[in-house]
């Protein structure tokens, strides 16, 4: 059986914090929360979103036959890795935030993918919260990206926590969602 791919891109240098139910909500509501089998690429150089990141996998929504790697930079996954994919999901929920997130390396990445696999389904799953100043990179990474299709978009209110700690507050923010395919 062919194994899904899901690639997962946090932040390069300064991550936002946010708890796992947020930063997972676009993901577990687009597709169908069953028991998965997928590659797991994430990137980060933050090694506390990498324990974070393990932490999502570690549930009954996914197989524990998955194999999970972790990047310092995008272009250290070698996309010949992801031959054997039936499916290509990249998260980049919250990560254009950072001034020095490399937009162009990472549109760089997806065009490679698209040019590499073009008969395999290839998503790109965004959310922020809602605000063009939050949103300007997002916007300029897009004008880089090869041609796509808006498949979801929406503005909703959810319940926010921009930090980890149990007396941490959760407040509703209104957050920007939206769904690319290529």
């Amino acid at each position: 059986m062919k194994k899904s791919q899901f690639y997962l891109n946090f932040d390069y240098k300064q991550p936002l914090n946010v708890d796992s139910y947020n930063d997972n909500y676009l993901l577990r509501r687009y597709c169908k929360l069953v028991e998965a089998a997928f590659d797991y690429f994430g990137v980060d150089t933050s090694v506390t979103m990498q324990q974070q990141a393990m932490e999502l996998l570690d549930n009954i929504g996914f197989s524990k036959d998955n194999h999970v790697n972790f990047f310092k930079d995008v272009r250290d996954i070698a996309i010949k890795d992801l031959a054997k994919s039936s499916c290509i999901i990249i998260n980049t929920c919250y990560v254009f935030a950072s001034e020095d997130l490399p937009i162009d390396i990472i549109a760089e990445f997806v065009s490679q993918i698209k040019l590499s696999y073009p008969f395999t389904p290839l998503y790109l799953l965004f959310q922020n919260p809602q605000g063009a100043y939050l949103n300007r990179r997002y916007e300029s990474f897009k004008l880089l990206l090869p041609k796509f299709v808006v498949t979801y978009t929406k503005t909703s209110l959810i319940n926010f926590c921009y930090q980890r700690s149990t007396s941490a507050t959760v407040k509703p923010r209104t957050v920007f969602f939206e769904v690319l395919k290529f």
